[in-house]
């Protein structure tokens, strides 16, 4: 999976740290839902990342 597009479906709660272990995601699109809490540090893992999207959302 390189490409997670998932934005305005309102999901709710964390950010799962399963992300972490998709090695080969490039974009990460989960804007506008309702996900709250901090990004989960297995997302630092991801080194093939170039776009991460997590606006409007409750991410602090």
């Amino acid at each position: 999976l390189q490409i997670l597009s998932a934005g305005d479906n309102k999901f709710y709660g964390s950010i799962p740290q399963l992300l972490g272990s998709l090695s080969e995601l490039k974009v990460i699109n989960i804007r506008g839902n309702r996900l709250i809490g901090t990004i989960p540090p297995e997302l630092g893992s991801l080194t093939h990342l170039w776009i991460l999207d997590l606006s409007s959302n409750l991410i602090g």
